[in-house]
C-alpha cells in the first residue's frame, strides 16, 4: 500500500523538528561562552588563544620565549601570564644561556672585585 499523504501537511513537523535542533545547538554553544576561563591551559587552548599552530608553541616553549611550565611531559600555561606576556612583548623572557649569564656575572661581581 502506497503512502498518499500530503508532502506539505508532513513538512511542518519536519521543520519544527529541524528548528528543534538548532535550538539545542545554540544553547550549547552559549552553554559554553558563560563558562567561566580556566586559569591553567594546556597546549591546544594555548596555541587557540595565541592563534599559533601547536608546532609554533612547542618551538617557543623550547626556547624559552613563552612563559610555560612542564608536568611530565605536559606543558601548560597560565593565561594571565600570557596575556600579561603579550602585553608587555617589549619585555623579553630570558633564555636559559641568558640566565646562566646573568648569574655568573654577579658571582664574578661580588667575589672578583675582592
Amino acid at each position: 500500500m502506497t503512502d498518499k499523504s500530503n508532502p506539505f501537511e508532513i513538512f511542518p513537523g519536519q521543520l519544527v523538528e529541524i528548528l528543534n535542533r538548532i535550538d539545542e545547538k545554540l544553547n550549547k554553544i552559549l552553554d559554553r561562552s558563560v563558562l567561566p576561563e580556566k586559569d591553567i591551559i594546556d597546549i591546544e587552548e594555548t596555541a587557540e588563544l595565541l592563534n599559533l599552530s601547536k608546532y609554533s608553541l612547542y618551538a617557543f616553549t623550547s626556547k624559552n620565549q613563552v612563559p610555560h611550565y612542564k608536568f611530565g611531559r605536559k606543558i601548560y600555561f597560565k593565561r594571565d601570564e600570557l596575556v600579561s606576556f603579550i602585553l608587555n612583548k617589549d619585555k623579553k623572557i630570558k633564555s636559559k644561556n641568558e640566565r646562566q649569564a646573568e648569574v655568573l656575572e654577579k658571582i664574578i661581581n661580588r667575589f672578583g672585585s675582592k
